[in-house]
């Protein structure tokens, strides 16, 4: 993520005080008890690690031999 981009999915799924739990849409929230994953609040605080990041692009007509040191 940028400096200055707004992530716009303030989901309780991607908030510090919530616990995923697995198989299931619902989150265990410090906050608020259980909760939907999808439910919103005002106390929610972005959890970077809870992030899943790009793929990482593969170039078509790239050199190997350019990586080798």
């Amino acid at each position: 993520m940028k400096k200055n981009e707004v992530f716009e999915e303030r989901y309780c799924f991607y908030c510090e005080h919530s616990t995923p739990i697995m198989d299931t849409e619902v989150c265990v929230c410090d906050i608020n008890g259980i909760v939907k994953a999808e439910a919103t609040c005002k106390k929610f605080k972005l959890d970077l690690l809870k992030i899943k990041p790009r793929p990482r692009r593969i170039y078509k007509n790239s050199d190997p031999e350019l990586l080798n040191f």
